[in-house]
Order: C-alpha cells, then structure tokens, then sequence
C-alpha cells in the first residue's frame, strides 16, 4: 500500500468513535470488547471469538464472533451449531472450518504467493521493450539501422573509419562503427575511440575537439582485441576549452568490440539527450596518429559533409579563370535541398564584401547519396589588380548535420605581388627548399619535409620570412591529447600524482631559432647554433593560437614586447615573418627549426642559412634605390585599436574614439582608429557657419609607394557638410576615377553640431582602402583637405605641400598590428538548422 494512504473498504474505528459498528444486539457489547478497546471476562473471548483478531468491522464482521453468528432471521450459524463447536475449529458465515479447509486454504495461498510476480506483471503498465541492439560484440542487430559511409578514412588502419550509425532506443543512444583495419589490434599498446556530443547546438561551449562544442564524450579503449574499460564523461570547465583534463567520468557505459567493429552504449537521461544533439567520432593510437570522423550524426538519419577544397596554393584570378574554391558536397541519408545557395551560405571572407561578388548556383538538390561539386566562382570587375582575397565557407541553412572540411580559398587578381607575403597564398615559395631526410616520426603533423627562409630589403618591405611544410597538417593539433600506458606484467601502475590534474591541451608548437651572426658565439644554446632570437608559434585546427618572439639576454629567454610578427597555414605549409628592424643586422645568418606536438614527439632537422647563399632562402633582394614617399615636413598619425564599434551618425562623441589615435590642430582635430575590419575617422572642424559648400577631402596612398599620379591602389573620398553622400574614388595611373566594388563598403556621415559651431564628418572605411594588405610595412600614405566656404579657405594635414592628386606629398598614416588584423582567421563554424529527434520504432 502506498505510504500515507488508507486501504480501500476498511473503516476507522478508533476511540472516540460514535460508529454503531461492532455492537451486538443493537445495544452495548457482550462478551467481547466494552466500547471497542478493553476486554471482558479476562481474555476478551466468550464461547468462540470476541473480536480476537483485533479487527472492528475490518472485514465485514460485527465484533467478531458471539455464541455463533445470529443473522436476523432466527438463523443460528446456518448449520444448527451452537456453543458446540471444538476449539481446534473455527466458525465462519458459511460454517465449520475443518482440518481439509486449513490445508486447501494454505494451499491457496502459497499457489498465489507463487503466482503472485506474473499476476502483477499482467495488471500492471508495461514495461518498455528490451533494446534492439545489444551490445554483445555480436553485430547482426544492426543490419537493420542506416549507416555513414565514410569518404575520407585515416592514415592507420586500425583506427580509420569506414562506415558508422547510431540509434535510439528504451532511452538509450547505441552507436556503431566499423575500422578499415583490426580494432584494438596491439597486444602491447592501447588504442581509444571518442564519441564527442555536443547537447546544446552551440560551438562556443564545451570541448573543442574541431567544429563542435562538446559537452559529453564516451571513451573507450581497448588491447588485444578486447575492450578494456569504457566510460561516460561530462567536460567541466567553461573558460578553457582545450584543457583535456577537464574531463570528468559522469555515468556508465557499455561498449563490446569483434574483429573491426566496436558499439557502445550510454543511458540518455544521463547525458540530457533529450533534445537535439550532434556526435562525432574520433580514434587515436596514443602514438600520434589520430582521425576524426569526416560526417556528425544527429538523432535522425541524415547528414551533408562538405569538402573545400581550393582551386590552387597559387591562385591568380582573371576573367577566364576566377574559379577560387571547389565544394565537394556529399548528401547521405536523405535528400537535401539548399534553396537560395547564395543566401543560404554563410562565408568567413575578405574582403568583406566579397561575398556579394561570388558566382554561385541559384539551387542545389542532392538525393540520398549523391555527390556533387559545386565551383565558386568571383565576378572580378571593380577589383583591382593585386588585389587580395580570402574565402571559406563557415555555414549552410540545411535540415540535416553539417560538417564542412578543409581550407578555404586564397587568390589574387590579376598579378600576385613579388615580394613574399604571409597571406596563406604560398604561391611565392618556390623551390629549393631544405628538405629533411630524416626518418620519419609517428605523427605526421608535426614530421617536417621541408623548409626555407627569405630575407628581403625593399622599399616598404624589410622582412625576414620563413616557410616550413609538414607531411601532415600544420598546426592540426591533437583533439585527444592522452596516453594510455602498457604496464607489462608483474609490474605495478605508476602512483597517481597527488593535487589537481595538471593541465593537458593536444596544441602544436613550431619553433624557429635565429643566430643573427654565426661568426660568435654569443646567444642561447639552440641545438648547435647559440640563437639569438627565437619565435614560438602554438596552434592547433590548422590555425596559429599564438605566435611570440623571445630575445637571448644571458642564457636566458626574454619576451620582446611589441614585435610586429605575421603567421599564415593552408594545409601542410605555414609561414611566418619578423620585421628585420627588431632583428637587427644580420651577419651570415643561420636559422634553426623545431616542431613537438602534445606529448613530446617531435622533429629538429639540421640548420640552414638564411640569407648568404644561393637559392631560396638565400635569395637576398638588393634594395631599391632611395625614393621620397613623403611630402615636405611630413606628419605622421597613429591609428590605434578601439574597444568597441562606433555608431556612424556623424559624431565624435562615441566613448570608442577615446581610444583612437588624436590629431589637434588651431581650427579642427581629429581621431583615427581601427574596429575588426573597418577604420573610423572623425573630423570635428569649428566653423561658426553651417554652409552647403563646406567639405571633407580624405586621401589614401594604401601600398605607401609615393608615386606622383594616382595609382590604382589610391582612394579619395570627399563627403560634403550635413550628408551621408560619400564620394568614392581611385586611381587609374594618371587621375582619379569613380572607385567600383572595392569601395561599396565604405560609408560616411557629416552633421553640425550647433553646441560646439563644428562640422563633423565621420567616416568609415574597409581597412583594404586604407592599407592594402600586400604592403606589410605598416604605413600608408595619409591626407586630409578641409574647405570652409565662408571665406574659401583651405586647410591641410600631412605635408607642408599637399596636393590631392600627388600622393607622394602626403603624410603617413601607421597601424601597430598591421598587417595581422587584415588577415582573417579562418574558424569552421558549421551553422544548421536544429532538427526534431525521432526515436526508433
């Protein structure tokens, strides 16, 4: 009975009771109980039963049994016995109880007793039904359940996937998948599988293994064969999303492996899967070789994986080639459909407005198991020649889980520039490169085949640039950064170290030492070169995280603050410089390569030069001869970073700009800072008249090459006094002429500002129109003309002798960061619809 409930039929008869059952007669109790609690005649029994068992009207008796039961008709106990009965036997409405009666009832009751489980389980609800799946290490339960049919595999076969599924099922999330080789196949060496689950959607939260927040994980490993232990683990840290041990076991899980195949098994409410969710498997050989799935599962059957591959590492676009990227796209499970592709896709890209000049297809239909490649083509009429341009795909509005793989596209149009610049393009690294013949490591992403360095001196370019290339991925990182220990026989488990998990992250690390002047001896031991300077570079998802450069003072590393240092991945390359003028005078320079991953392993080739000898990286460029990029008495600004997005209204009182770089002169002053990819400039000019003719003019000489004609890498802007009429202009080699798609972007706004008799003109500008991202030296050529109408009277800043049509009178405009905030950091962010689970019938 349920606790703090009364039995149904039975009535209370407790003291105080003016309940007229259990009396006899009618009237007063008899040879029984007196008022329903003491006893009469000392033991409260009178010729039979008073009431013996306690019960008052419990069982539809009237207190109990008196000279035999009288039942209102003259009848006495239905069989003439009266005061005659044995005590060995007892009475009941129907009779004497004889010793036959006793042993069929206790027959009876114990048959109920036995029968008493299948009887509950008959009336009671039903359970739900055992699983479809068990997990057994027997896999003919799953011939039933779709599968993932793996494109890319792995490099090791035992932990390379083939195909994969999962099911739901009695509250419980199964999956399956099968290797290319043996599962578990050493017999000395452990090997894991991880299931990462991401519960929320959202991947800002939880680990990152890749392209996903995972909040649970399930982990397995296995020897021999054999799995060795299993388990459910929460991720319990919110600030750090790389730290490994911040895993922590949760829950249960089951998992069996045969032969090539493995499932597992974790109960659902344990991990809130409840609501959409998205998983996504990953193998290691805790050696160094690791992979991860190429498709993520959701609830339902059906996925779309997406493959960027870019058209070249050395793309030039032109009209009759303007092909910058290649999607790969794969449907499985069920049909897709992208209505719209152009709206529907979702593009990390610069310039930022390159995304409204992409060729794409109107629709997109792909049938359960159809391939197709989609090419991304660019409209290039407006963009000018050399101009830069990066493009990868973040999202697409699809019904099913999205995985997008790969690097984005990098191209120029046109003309590619001469010098070598860190942009991802690598089209200007040619060989001979050093290779390294050494034998190779287990992990390839950190296993360097090649390297090379390039000092250049130029006008605007003075750069010390270094190129390494892997035979895996560079910066890939490891996604499970643990090792499981062999322990042989006999021998105990090393002791757990006392206090909390020291942190583990799977990031790489590249390292480049520089022995400025070989000829001494003087630096920090590096190997066999005593280096000088080395930069550190730490990443991983083939993206830099880090990048710092240290001096040698003593024996010891300092950091060197401020050093402008510039590093790009695509694939297995990567390439980084430093600004020579923090190096300082280089004499037989040499350079020193190392590369280590996680947990040690790593590659340290021999040393090479870096600028004396023939061949690439000893291909010293002689110095252009002197040139004036200036004009008399040149000014120079400082654009800094602001904290926060200015509102274009056409004032400089946003809290922003008191972060910006400041300019006060007699009559007007002005800011100049920089927000993401955008520069603000805001020009107060006091001016007691509020006049239609008065104006701003803004000139920008974006490679600082000081020509005496507008180039096509110039830009004029002039926006007039209480408008939002931006006028936007070019070069075209001998004047200016209207600016096309490059300058689209750009927006401004003048207003007057009555309280402080200023006119205020506020711009905002594309950082691509202000410093062209092949000029690396972190200046470009500035001018402002202002014009008071009342009086026509001029103003300039810049030079002593500005003249808008010649750049090479103006001024400088710097930027500290340049140019490490105009290239984009490629994150793969795959955007989907959430989908509605639905369990298995």
């Amino acid at each position: 009975m349920a606790e703090g409930k009364s039995s149904p039929g039975r009535a209370s008869n407790r003291a105080g009771s003016s309940t007229r059952r259990g009396l006899v007669n009618g009237n007063g109790l008899t040879n029984g109980l007196t008022n329903g609690l003491g006893r009469t005649n000392g033991r409260g029994r009178t010729n039979g039963l008073v009431n013996g068992l306690g019960r008052v009207n419990g069982t539809g008796r009237t207190n109990g049994l008196t000279n035999g039961i009288v039942n209102g008709n003259g009848l006495v106990n239905g069989r003439g016995l009266v005061n005659g009965t044995k005590r060995s036997l007892r009475t009941n409405a129907f009779g004497v109880v004889t010793h036959r009666d006793i042993k069929v009832g206790v027959s009876l009751t114990l048959l109920f007793i036995l029968l008493l489980p299948s009887f509950y389980l008959l009336m009671s609800t039903p359970t739900p039904r055992l699983a479809a799946v068990q997990i057994d290490g027997v896999f003919g339960d799953w011939n039933a359940v779709p599968k993932y049919i793996e494109d890319n595999g792995g490099a090791v076969d035992d932990i390379a996937f083939t195909e994969y599924a999962l099911v739901e099922d009695s509250n419980t999330l199964f999956i399956y998948f099968q290797v290319r080789g043996q599962v578990f196949a050493e017999t000395q060496g452990y090997d894991g599988f991880y299931a990462f689950i991401d519960t929320d959607g959202n991947p800002a939260t939880g680990y990152w293994p890749g392209d996903l927040g995972a909040e649970y994980a399930i982990k397995i490993n296995g020897i021999g064969g054999k799995v060795t232990n299993s388990d459910f683990m929460k991720f319990e840290s919110t600030g750090d999303r790389l730290n490994w041990t911040a895993w922590k076991s949760a829950a249960y899980a089951s998992a069996a492996a045969s032969s090539s195949s493995v499932e597992l098994a974790v109960n659902m409410l344990a991990a809130d899967l409840e609501t959409t969710y998205i998983v996504r498997l990953a193998g290691s050989d805790f050696e160094g070789h690791t992979t991860l799935a190429s498709l993520r599962m959701g609830s339902e059957y059906g996925a779309l994986s997406v493959e960027q591959v870019p058209s070249s590492l050395m793309t030039v676009l032109n009209p009759s080639s303007n092909e910058i990227l290649r999607l790969k796209m794969h449907a499985q499970g069920k049909k897709v459909v992208i209505e719209d592709f152009a709206a529907s896709a979702t593009w990390q890209c610069y310039p930022p407005n390159l995304r409204d000049y992409l060729q794409l297809p109107n629709r997109v239909e792909l049938e359960a198991g159809e391939q197709e490649d989609i090419l991304v083509g660019v409209d290039l009429a407006g963009f000018a020649s050399k101009s830069p341009m990066w493009l990868n795909l973040t999202g697409l509005d699809v019904d099913v889980p999205l995985t997008i793989n790969g690097d984005g596209g990098v191209g120029y149009v046109n003309q590619a520039p001469q010098n070598k610049i860190v942009d991802g393009w690598f089209g200007d690294w040619l060989p001979p490169f050093q290779t390294d013949a050494s034998p190779s490591i287990p992990n390839p992403n950190v296993d360097i085949a090649a390297y090379s360095s390039n000092t250049s001196h130029g006008t605007g370019y003075d750069k010390s640039v270094f190129y390494v290339e892997f035979l895996g991925k560079a910066m890939a990182g490891n996604a499970m950064p643990a090792k499981v220990m062999w322990a042989q026989a006999g021998q105990p488990s090393p002791p757990a170290t006392p206090g909390p998990a020291k942190r583990v992250s799977g990031e790489d690390r590249l390292t480049i030492f520089i022995d400025t002047n070989s000829s001494d001896t003087r630096g920090c031991r590096a190997g066999t070169l005593t280096a000088d300077f080395k930069l550190e570079l730490v990443g991983h998802q083939r993206k830099v995280d880090s990048k710092i450069l240290y001096s040698c003072s003593g024996a010891v590393w300092i950091q060197v603050p401020g050093a402008v240092l510039l590093a790009m991945t695509s694939g297995s390359k990567i390439e980084m410089s430093i600004d020579l003028s923090v190096l300082g005078t280089l004499d037989n320079p040499m350079m020193l390569v190392e590369s280590t991953d996680w947990s040690g392993i790593g590659d340290l080739p021999p040393p090479i030069d870096m600028g004396t000898r023939s061949g690439e990286r000893g291909g010293t460029r002689s110095a252009d001869s002197p040139k004036v990029l200036h004009g008399n008495n040149a000014e120079t600004v400082v654009s800094l970073a602001l904290g926060s997005n200015p509102a274009l209204d056409g004032k400089c009182g946003d809290l922003a700009y008191s972060a910006a770089g400041k300019v006060s002169k007699f009559n007007y002053e002005y800011y100049v800072g920089h927000w993401q990819y955008t520069v603000w400039i805001c020009i107060r000019f006091y001016d007691r008249s509020n006049d239609a003719g008065d104006y701003a003019d803004l000139m920008f000489d974006t490679l600082h090459d000081g020509t005496d004609f507008p180039q096509i890498d110039d830009r004029h802007y002039q926006l007039s006094s209480n408008s939002v009429t931006l006028t936007r202009q070019r070069g075209d080699g001998s004047g200016w002429t209207l600016c096309g798609a490059p300058c689209i972007p750009d927006a401004a706004q003048s207003t007057f500002d009555v309280a402080n008799n200023s006119q205020v003109y506020e711009f905002k500008l594309v950082q691509s129109n202000v410093w062209d991202s092949t000029n690396t030296e972190g200046r470009a050529g500035f001018a402002i003309h202002l014009f008071n109408w009342t009086g026509s009277f001029n103003y300039y800043w810049g030079s002593t002798n500005v003249d808008i049509n010649k750049p090479s009178t103006w001024g400088h405009l710097d930027i500290p960061e340049f140019p490490a905030i105009l290239v984009p950091i490629l994150i793969v962010v795959a955007v989907g619809r959430p989908w509605r689970k639905r369990r298995l019938a």
